[in-house]
């Protein structure tokens, strides 16, 4: 080899103390990890998993629209939801649950109302209480909606009816543990659209400041002042506070013309859970319904909450 190449390659080799031959090696690639479970590992700390037990792993049903819930107060237990009916045909519909953090799955059947695809749409939370619940249309009935509860998620036992209303569309439920003067209770909130509402005000949302007692009182709450072009948009979203401040999102209808349907975005906001004496969330922002807008909505509502 040329002399200068050489005298390199000798000066990598002889440069340790005293003239002792180092050679420098290339660092080893990090072994890749391998999934304990099952799951592919996507990134550091992102594990994917099947959420269909391995026993059911032959299935077939729709499994569409899935919710997921953390109980905040032990994070390794989980239940998610699904339009899964349940195996044996039974009267309850199956929720998904972990109490390994995710790596292994099974099914519970327990929520009321067992259909084709198991139930309509359905959310679960947790409280920092332990307790689950549900918000629920039945498989059974059409457009009927449960607001249910359980203690065990992992028990046998059905969970129980808070609330049934008929005609009503898309619950999406929000639960949080509170302090009501010196109590604390569990507060649930659930956002749907109530086809009993006058004038197209469909947006409603169902709350119970006190969801653990044996039968919880449920105040509704028409949360759209105005009147929209037909109907409000199916989804209501509701959000918690611990301070006591509660949100409401949801989509005002105006406009329609044939397939096209033009929107404003309204948030709604009440201060004390819900409780206000004039019974009415007052209008907190709006904003039409166009790309571009989200990013200023979202900046006003944190800016406005955390000035007050």
């Amino acid at each position: 080899m040329p002399a200068k190449k050489a005298a390199k390659k000798a000066k990598a080799v002889t440069s340790g103390a005293k003239g002792k031959k180092t050679v420098k090696k290339p660092a080893k690639r990090p072994a890749k990890k391998k999934a304990e479970t099952g799951g592919s590992v996507m990134s550091p700390g992102v594990l994917v998993v099947n959420m269909i037990p391995r026993s059911r792993s032959g299935e077939h049903n729709q499994d569409s629209e899935p919710n997921l819930t953390v109980d905040p107060a032990a994070p390794l237990n989980m239940v998610g939801s699904a339009f899964t009916p349940d195996p044996g045909g039974g009267p309850n519909a199956p929720i998904y649950f972990s109490t390994d953090g995710g790596n292994t799955w099974k099914l519970n059947s327990i929520v009321p109302g067992n259909g084709t695809f198991g139930t309509g749409d359905i959310t679960v939370r947790f409280s920092p209480s332990h307790t689950l619940y549900a918000g629920i249309l039945r498989g059974d009935v059409s457009l009927r909606m449960n607001i249910l509860r359980t203690a065990s998620f992992t028990s046998s036992t059905p969970m129980t009816v808070l609330l049934s209303r008929d005609n009503v569309d898309q619950p999406y439920i929000q639960a949080a543990r509170v302090t009501i003067g010196a109590v604390k209770k569990d507060v649930v909130f659930n956002g749907d659209n109530d086809f009993n509402a006058a004038s197209g005000k469909t947006a409603t949302i169902n709350h119970t400041t006190d969801a653990q007692v044996a039968a919880p009182v449920f105040k509704t709450t028409r949360i759209d002042s105005r009147v929209p072009s037909g109907v409000d948009a199916p989804s209501i979203r509701p959000a918690i506070h611990s301070d006591g401040t509660v949100y409401g999102v949801f989509l005002h209808r105006i406009s329609a013309s044939g397939s096209v349907r033009r929107y404003d975005v309204v948030v709604v906001r009440d201060d004390k859970f819900g409780t206000r004496s004039s019974g009415r969330y007052r209008l907190y922002v709006t904003r039409a319904g166009l790309e571009g807008q989200w990013r200023q909505l979202v900046r006003r509502l944190l800016d406005s909450h955390q000035r007050d």
